[in-house]
This record gives structure tokens, sequence and C-alpha cells, in this order.
């Protein structure tokens, strides 16, 4: 068909040099069922050799068109490149490359994305340095787009990119916190291994790359940057907007934003700095009040807000943790509050206050472990561990397996497994002949825990491996 249309109209083929000509469009076209799409090509290229060079009114190559294909083929590249090599060096008439529209093509399959990256950078490493007019390089465009692997190819071959800033003031990480990805993670981890001073790099607006996380949505990344810098979430912004400096903490920043997600980010930011919840910014708001602004700004109920529950449930605790009366009273059950807040799932920002304010009056049992170990998180019960430095021979006095067992809660017992094995190895009978395994059983039955999980199966598995004379024995 085209090659009877070719023959009817020849002078279809022909442009000015500002026209998107038939091989701009063979190669544009996002249909991936086109067939002898290279056939196609070549035909067009040997009837009409000017076509291979000819740019459309943005100054785009059929090479640069080509990359912007979701559907392109690296063999569909190679054709192209192999009849115009120079091409790979032509920019738009905003300065972008080939490269540039692959890191920016966020519809193109990951395979053949690294598949043509890797051609590209094999013919000349040094594209990767190339920049647009706003200053970007690849990598700009690529991080928040791109598969780890494709990232990483590009920092691989110019490391120094990650310090480059484009005329914006903007590092590769700043980018990388506007991504939804779910490997943004990881792409964000290998860059802070090799440049971990950028954690620390601020933008035009006097933000950090944590203080532009914890306005984003992705708590998973305030948890990595955390690990990288664990006083991130106390340090304040300077952010500055028209020429006006404000302060915030981290906290405030989130609580400042509309996200879904804030409710998860707002409870990393506070067990990472708990005091953060009385804290003012510069217009003297605390994070609550920010929170509430924003549902009535929005003519939403701030009372129906799962941000705003939080917060002023975190506030009640911290308000506990400064009443010496409240800290020392005992429940109708014989429970200090402290134990409450663990049985309640306190955040873990509060059950540090409230461990504060008892050592503060020199509280120091450990009952309220093996509380945590049946209801709560593995970081809680970390935390009361380190925070007691309690010994081995201690932990095991406690039975503290018996009580994750108890409550079925499979984290802990995997936690006690992996970092803690003696406390499961030499664990006894309780006071009515029950080893931990047994009470893991019977939270299977009380459907405390889904005896049909996989985890659940290898849980048990290894704690029969870890004790098995005991289990034997019983």
């Amino acid at each position: 068909m085209i090659t009877m249309l070719v023959a009817a109209s020849p002078q279809s083929l022909h442009t000015d040099g500002e026209c998107f000509t038939p091989l701009h469009a063979m190669v544009s076209d996002p249909n991936e069922n086109i067939n002898n799409v290279l056939h196609v090509i070549n035909f067009l290229i040997e009837v009409e050799p000017s076509l291979i060079r000819a740019v459309d009114k943005f100054g785009r190559t059929p090479l640069l068109v080509a990359c912007c294909n979701k559907h392109i083929t690296l063999d569909t590249i190679q054709c192209l490149y192999n009849a115009y090599r120079e091409a790979i060096h032509i920019p738009d008439t905003c300065g972008w490359l080939p490269i540039h529209e692959l890191a920016h093509n966020i519809e193109l399959e990951e395979a053949a994305s690294v598949e043509i990256l890797q051609f590209m950078l094999n013919i000349d490493p040094t594209v990767a340095r190339e920049r647009i007019d706003d200053g970007c390089l690849p990598i700009h465009h690529a991080i928040d787009k791109k598969a780890t692997d494709f990232c990483k190819l590009l920092i691989d071959v110019y490391p120094e990119s990650l310090r480059v800033r484009s005329s914006d003031g903007i590092l590769p990480i700043h980018c990388a916190l506007k991504a939804d990805r779910a490997d943004v993670v990881d792409t964000i981890e290998y860059m802070l291994d090799l440049y971990p001073q950028s954690i620390d790099a601020t933008d035009r607006q006097g933000l950090t790359p944590f203080h532009r996380s914890a306005q984003g949505k992705r708590a998973d990344i305030v948890e990595l940057l955390l690990k990288y810098d664990p006083d991130a979430a106390s340090k304040a912004s300077r952010h500055r907007t028209n020429s006006i400096s404000t302060y915030n903490l981290p906290l405030h920043l989130t609580c400042a934003s509309g996200h879904v997600a804030h409710t998860e980010m707002a409870e990393v930011l506070f067990d990472a700095c708990p005091q953060a919840i009385f804290a003012h910014n510069d217009e003297g708001k605390t994070p609550l009040d920010l929170a509430r602004e924003r549902e009535t700004r929005h003519r939403r109920d701030p009372n129906e807000s799962v941000l705003v529950y939080f917060l002023q449930t975190q506030q009640a605790y911290a308000r506990q943790a400064q009443d010496i009366k409240t800290k020392t009273t005992i429940d109708k059950n014989d429970w200090l509050s402290f134990c409450c807040a663990l049985r309640n799932n306190a955040s873990l920002g509060s059950i540090e206050l409230l461990v504060r304010a008892l050592r503060s009056i020199g509280h120091t049992d450990s009952l309220p472990l093996n509380i945590a170990c049946e209801f709560r998180s593995v970081k809680v019960v970390r935390y009361l561990t380190e925070a007691d430095s309690l010994s081995e021979e201690r932990l095991a006095s406690l039975h503290l397996v018996h009580s994750a067992c108890c409550g079925g809660n499979l984290e802990v017992i995997k936690y006690f497994l992996d970092e803690h094995i003696s406390l499961v190895s030499s664990a006894e009978v309780n006071e009515k002949g029950e080893l931990p395994i047994h009470l893991l059983c019977e939270a299977g039955k009380d459907f405390k825990v889904d005896i049909d999980s996989t985890e659940y199966i290898e849980i048990i598995w290894r704690m029969l491996l870890a004790n098995p004379e005991v289990v034997a024995g019983a």
C-alpha cells in the first residue's frame, strides 16, 4: 500500500524542512501492531534519502521522534542510527537529544528502555553529560520516570551527575522525591551511597531532600532518608518564598500539605521527632493547627480527618508524659498510663515520650515489654529493649517469646528468631507448663493469626529447629 501511495504521489515525500514527514509519522506511531516497520523505514529512506535527515517544526530528527514512541524497539533505533549516525548528537529546538527523550519516555517498557540506553552509551558515553536548555541532564528526567537499572546506567557512566544542578538549582535527588514508582527507593538509596552529602543539599527554596519528601506522598522515602540522617526530622527548614523565609519542621510541612497518605507520613515523622507535636513554626502554629487549617480551607470537617485525629491522640499522650500525676496513676486494671498506651497501639513517638517521663521519676519496671511483645510492632519492642539495655538473661526471665506467641505477633517472633535466637532456643515452660510454640498454636485456634499463611508455617518450623529437644520432651 505504501509503495502504491508513493508511486502515485512521489512529491508527498519531499519536505520544506519543517514538516512532519512520512518517516517521522512511521517512527512516532504508538500502535504496537504495525507490520514490517523496518521494511517500511528502509523503503522510505531508499526512495527519498533526505527523509532521515529531515527535521519537523520542533527541530526533531526521526531518531529523536522515535525515542518518544512508547512501543519503539532497539531494532528500529539501530536502523535509524545506521542510516544517519550523526542524529544521536542532533538536538531539537530546546536542546533535547534522543537520550533526553528516551529518559523522559515514561510509557516505554523497562527492558526496551534499558536496551536502547545501553546501545546509546556504547556509541558515545558522553551523551549522558549533555544538558538541555534548562540545565537538566538525562538523569534529571530519568530519576522519577525510569527503573533503577536505567538510572544506574546513567549514573555509572557519569557519577558526577549526582552533583549537577539544573538552572533551577535542582539536583537529581530532588527530582526523585516526586516519583510514584515503587523502585524509586532503590534508586535514591543507590544515589545516597555514592553521594551521601546530597541529603543536606538545599534547593533554591532552601529545602533539603528530606523536607521535600515530607511534602510528598511517600512515607517509605522518608524512612529511607532517616537511615542516612536519623536527626533529619528535627531539622527545621528555612523555606524561602518571594524573599520571605519561613521556619518549619518536617512535621509542619507534612500537615500543611494535602496528600491522603500524610497520616502515615506524620506517624513516621512523629516517631522520629516526638517533640515536634507541640512545636510552633514561624507563624506560631503547631502541626495540628496546620492540619485543621488545611481541612477547613478545603471545606472539610477537621473532626472527620484521620490526620487530625492522629495528631490529637498523640498530643493527648504527650500531655500525659508531662503530667506527673497522670503518668503515675494506676487504672482499675492496675495499669499505668504507659501500659495502656502500649495496649492501645500508641505511636512509637508517644511511647518514647512516656518512657522518658517514667525514667524521670525513677520507674524501671520492665513489665511493659511483655505487653509490647504481645500487641506492638518490632520497632516498639526494639526501642524498649534497647532503652533499658537489658541483658539476654534478663530478657529470658521476662518470657517475652511467650508473650509474642500468645498474641500471635508473628512480626515480633520473627524479630526474636533473627536477632535474639537464644530467647527461643532456651525458652522454658511458663507457670501453666506451656512452651511458646504451644501458645502460638493456641493463638491460631483463636484466630489471632492466619494458620494457613506462609509466614506462620515458616515461623513454626523455625521455632522447632531452634528448640527441638524441648519440643520433643514436651
